[in-house]
């Protein structure tokens, strides 16, 4: 029997009472996997980018006096892609009134570049001269409150070749208005903000505070004495790549250097993250198998007078497992289908309200497409194991003994 002559079966079934609840019930099913699954995949890929980007294979050196001697010995660690003064880890924010929109003021945060690989160019070109910029390629130089405007953020296009002024943070310039030019916009960092943009040192020299921090001694007689913290005994050190991390750090202990990572992980809070979503999305699973298994059951159930009348008009049984496959089939596949277009329409609305951080932080957020596919690719061979299993059984009586079920 062709397809199409199936379909005209099939059509009419379709606004059957109980296909029109389970098309429903399937709908807000999928939307919960598809949570589910969009949860796992940002812990898995967010944990494995945080070992293997820039700030997982980053760590704060310290050095005593005598150890300073070690300096040039330690930059020269194997597998040791940079080693240098805490400043290059530095960064400075500036209010600049170039993006101010719609009453909004703008803020960009400055960042030193070590070296010319430390960023991919989408647009324009890399620093190639002092007082020159680089910026993020999805730019959003605001602050917000609970939720992005997605008409603040700026196009490359805008950024190229524009001039911004900002007053120098180094003391000794006594406020300097210094005007950086934006050359060229690179691949969003990962785990850094929106409103990034990255200069050479010279530059970083020229604009930043020439010291890591502050700090205030009082005194019985009220005077207050400032004291300042330089960059002396403080290092930066990244890593090659992250299966080489253990032995750097392996070397570094066994010369008594003094090290941290520059970034600590929360391996209970991913983990939640991961199980969690696992967990609900199997008992989702289980509860989902349980009820397909009913409404496919109670519809054969009420449809054996109906495959009686079919045998009795020339219908092989093969014919009816499969009009009653197809059927259920369409069902899964027309609530996948509403189920995806309603669940990504949330996530682009959460990725600007309830996940604005998350976007803002250029965290890995992306579509399970492949999962997705794999759980209707599940789904669709539970149903058809379910009919046949049910069918064969009941397809065995004779058309007589069919017809004579109500």
């Amino acid at each position: 029997m062709k397809y199409k002559d199936q379909f005209f079966i099939i059509k009419d079934r379709l606004f059957e009472t109980k296909n029109i609840v389970l098309l429903i019930i399937m709908t807000i099913i999928f939307m919960i996997l598809f949570s589910c699954l969009t949860i796992i995949k940002f812990s898995i890929e967010n944990q494995k980018e945080i070992y293997s980007s820039e700030i997982g294979r980053t760590y704060i050196v310290y050095t005593t006096d005598e150890q300073e001697k070690k300096v040039n010995e330690i930059k020269n660690i194997e597998h040791v892609e940079f080693f240098g003064s805490g400043k290059y880890r530095a960064e400075s924010h500036f209010r600049i009134e170039e993006f101010d929109k719609n009453g909004t003021e703008s803020t960009i945060s400055v960042k030193p570049i070590t070296t010319i690989n430390d960023v991919e160019i989408k647009k324009g070109r890399n620093i190639e001269n002092k007082y020159e910029m680089i910026c993020s390629d999805t730019f959003y130089p605001y602050d917000y409150d609970n939720r992005l405007d997605k008409s603040l953020f700026i196009s490359s296009n805008k950024l190229l070749n524009k001039e911004v002024k900002v007053k120098s943070k180094n003391e000794d310039l006594n406020e300097k208005e210094i005007t950086l030019t934006i050359v060229g916009t690179y691949k969003n960092k990962f785990m850094e903000e929106s409103t990034y943009c990255r200069v050479n040192m010279d530059t970083f020299y020229d604009i930043a505070s020439k010291y890591s921090g502050r700090g205030e001694s009082h005194f019985a007689d009220g005077t207050i004495e400032a004291q300042y913290y330089g960059y002396e005994n403080y290092y930066v050190l990244r890593i090659d790549n992250k299966t080489n991390i253990e032995k750097v750090l392996t070397t570094l202990d066994n010369m008594n250097i003094e090290y941290e990572q520059a970034f600590y992980l929360d391996e209970g809070f991913i983990a939640m993250l991961f199980f969690i979503p696992l967990f609900t999305g199997i008992i989702v699973i289980l509860i989902t198998i349980s009820i397909l298994y009913s409404f496919i059951n109670k519809k054969i159930n009420n449809r054996i007078h109906n495959f009686g009348i079919l045998k009795s008009i020339g219908y092989e049984d093969k014919t009816i497992t499969s009009i009653n496959i197809n059927e259920n089939i369409l069902i899964i596949i027309i609530s996948s289908l509403i189920s995806f277009v309603l669940y990504l329409n949330i996530l682009n609305y959460l990725k600007y309200t309830l996940l604005a951080e998350v976007t803002y932080g250029n965290y890995i957020l992306n579509v399970p497409f492949i999962s997705i596919i794999l759980l209707l690719i599940i789904l669709i061979f539970i149903i058809i194991k379910i009919i046949k299993s049910k069918l064969n059984k009941i397809l065995k009586l004779s058309i007589q003994e069919l017809l004579e079920k109500e």
